[in-house]
């Protein structure tokens, strides 16, 4: 091999340059491939996030919809104006109840309910009634400042909820009577969201503005080192957004395997090329050079002689 290597003759040097030219081809070959798969892929990962998300948008946007409708046609219900204004504060319980469950009746999404007065007094409905007095008394202090989506933690159960006012629509002035909080468990959007999992361990997040509001689990967070796709839209009408986040590893497994394969591959048909090499170099370019050395050694005597080569071929010349 020193032979090669070290070859300062044209043939030699023709055919290790030849080698790396090949070699090197070679290996551009492999990794021009590996970098156009990559491209579609990348390219069917980014149609297949913005056809998901634009499908859970609006499977989100429903669900959110539909929960504000709830406490909007709740607001609206002569029966629980009548339960909470004066005098008949707390009266026709029974038929708030009834009005309640047919509302929730008509949802897919409602659990609970809390009816707030202006002071402060609450009475709960449905799945909120899990909820203690300190949680309630939390969310109207909370519902006094902000109306609209929100979300919260009772008991490591998370959920989300919707605060529209209540409005005396019999007295003039339509003075404001009260809130009513509706809620639903966030479980419920997680669970609409793995049904759009098309990729192992892609991640939704529903956000609001830099805070993520809820965001569906993932077991392996080695993997999710590296670059990271995502694509996202905005909810309609409402402040939340929805993103689909899918580690560099999910769609890119094999990546540093295909490019040991291509260096691999690359060694190996170097190695073999100069084996090959060593061969012609010993049949053919040592020989030559032993001849072309010894000729030049002739001064022009007429009995001048050249030994035997070790390549039989060359013996006649």
């Amino acid at each position: 091999m020193k032979s090669i290597w070290f070859a300062r003759k044209p043939v030699q040097r023709i055919l290790i340059s030849i080698t790396l030219l090949l070699s090197l081809i070679l290996t551009a070959l492999f990794l021009s491939f590996w970098n156009l798969i990559k491209y579609y892929i990348q390219k069917n990962a980014h149609e297949n996030l913005t056809f998901v998300i634009s499908r859970l948008s609006n499977d989100l946007d429903t669900c959110l919809t539909d929960l504000s409708q709830c406490g909007e046609r709740l607001a609206v219900n002569p029966n629980i104006q009548q339960f909470l204004s004066a005098p008949t504060r707390y009266s026709n319980t029974q038929a708030v109840i009834d009005d309640y469950y047919e509302t929730a009746a008509q949802s897919n999404f409602l659990s609970g309910a809390i009816l707030f007065d202006m002071e402060g007094h609450f009475y709960r409905y449905g799945g909120a009634s899990i909820l203690t007095n300190e949680s309630c008394s939390s969310l109207w202090s909370q519902g006094k400042i902000a109306k609209g989506f929100s979300d919260f933690t009772i008991n490591s159960t998370q959920y989300l909820c919707y605060l529209q006012n209540i409005y005396d629509f019999q007295s003039a002035g339509m003075p404001q009577i009260g809130s009513v909080i509706v809620i639903m468990p966030a479980n419920s959007i997680i669970l609409l969201m793995d049904q759009y999992s098309i990729y192992d361990n892609i991640c939704f997040l529903l956000s609001e503005g830099e805070t993520i509001v809820l965001k569906t689990e993932q077991e392996d967070e080695i993997s999710w080192t590296g670059t990271i796709y995502t694509e996202s839209a905005s909810l309609s009408n409402k402040s939340y957004r929805i993103t689909a986040c899918i580690p560099k590893s999910s769609l890119f497994p094999y990546d540093q395997v295909f490019l040991f394969m291509a260096l691999g591959t690359a060694c190996i048909f170097f190695c073999i090329m100069s084996f090959y090499i060593l061969k012609l170099n010993r049949a053919i370019s040592i020989p030559i050079d032993t001849v072309i050395k010894e000729v030049s050694h002739i001064t022009g005597s007429a009995r001048g002689r050249l030994s035997l080569s070790d390549a039989p071929w060359l013996n006649p010349m």
